[in-house]
């Protein structure tokens, strides 16, 4: 809006990008001391909105008016899940713009994770406790937007909990080696005698 005095009749002409008192980069149908511009887009910024005041006796510019448009946050590259082993570590991002530019929070299982507040996540040093659905919401002024879940998989190496025990049996009768193991995921065995492979002796027990 731009006030003005003088005698009258005022007429007010909006324009962009000039400020002198040629009428040029006039705004079609603007010539009232409002302007109103519905549903902005970014392509409407810009810091060069003036307003030109004419009467009988001469005219006079307003200064510039500034219009700043801001856009709510998209996601343009979703997160990514994992598959890593106990130890390693992970590194997930997201891609994202909006003006102003957005802020990130990510998530384990839907709940905010204390520090996690850049485009991208980095755990190290992975244990089973870590395998969960992450997420991030980005945020600034004009709203906010979540991102796809990224699902972390974390393999644990086989754990023997029970192992094979020695045996003596008698020439002609049976002998059952047994094993007990577990592991993220589910390992697969192999019996081997003086460490080559037996065919086909790929179960818990030989």
């Amino acid at each position: 809006s731009v006030g003005a005095s003088g005698t009258t009749p005022l007429s007010y002409q909006w324009r962009r990008g000039t400020t002198n008192l040629a009428n040029g980069g006039r705004i079609s149908g603007a010539n009232s001391p409002t302007l109103t511009i519905t549903g902005v887009v970014p392509g409407d910024a810009g810091s060069d909105y003036n307003c030109l005041v004419t009467n009988s006796c001469g005219n006079t510019p307003s200064n510039n008016a500034s219009l700043t448009v801001n856009v709510a946050p998209q996601i343009t590259t979703q997160p990514s899940g994992g598959t890593r082993c106990v130890g390693q570590s992970w590194t997930v991002c997201v891609g994202a713009t909006g003006t102003p530019a957005p802020t990130y929070q990510w998530r384990k299982f839907g709940v905010p994770i204390s520090g996690a507040t850049s485009s991208c996540y980095t755990l190290n040093n992975l244990d089973p406790g870590d395998a969960a659905n992450y997420d991030c919401v980005v945020t600034n002024s004009c709203g906010s937007v979540t991102s796809n879940i990224a699902t972390l998989t974390v393999n644990t190496a086989p754990f023997i909990s029970s192992q094979p025990v020695a045996l003596t049996r008698c020439s002609g009768t049976s002998a059952t080696f047994s094993v007990t193991a577990s592991g993220t995921p589910s390992p697969t065995f192999q019996w081997r005698k003086d460490t080559v492979n037996i065919s086909g002796a790929t179960g818990t027990s030989y």
